[in-house]
């Protein structure tokens, strides 16, 4: 997920060289972008922006005229990164009925544990070696 903030003068959600060449380039990550609620600025699909968390079930840049103008392989590219993480965790697999049941229980312990466990297994903590931190803007 890509934030509010801007880095070295580039928003985060359509910033080429944090999204393109830092994480998927230089990392390998495979996975799909998507934008924290109203972070997106533009169309930033091509700096590597997947998916736009939008308001009121909106997009203001990810919508149908706006994509329409952009790369079939580019759209190709980011559906691809998207949908394969989706058959990953079985999203498909489920009928749809069961996918998003909004009268569900989700208070138990059980569901508490595995909040607990999700959380402590996504942070990250960065280590400042070599001060790489913070990144220099190169374009200055």
């Amino acid at each position: 997920m890509c934030s509010y903030n801007l880095i070295n003068s580039a928003w985060s959600c359509e910033n080429n060289q944090t999204l393109n060449t830092d994480l998927r380039e230089r990392l390998g990550f495979e996975g799909f972008v998507m934008s924290d609620w109203g972070a997106t600025h533009s169309l930033s699909i091509e700096q590597g922006l997947d998916q736009e968390m939008g308001f009121d079930h909106h997009n203001r840049y990810f919508n149908e005229i706006e994509l329409s103008k952009i790369a079939s392989e580019t759209l190709d590219r980011s559906m691809k990164r998207l949908f394969t993480q989706f058959f990953k965790i079985g999203s498909f697999d489920q009928p749809k009925e069961d996918f998003r049941n909004i009268t569900a229980n989700v208070t138990t312990q059980e569901h508490k544990n595995l909040a607990q466990k999700l959380s402590e297994e996504g942070t990250v903590l960065l280590k400042n070696d070599d001060q790489a931190l913070p990144l220099e803007n190169k374009k200055g």
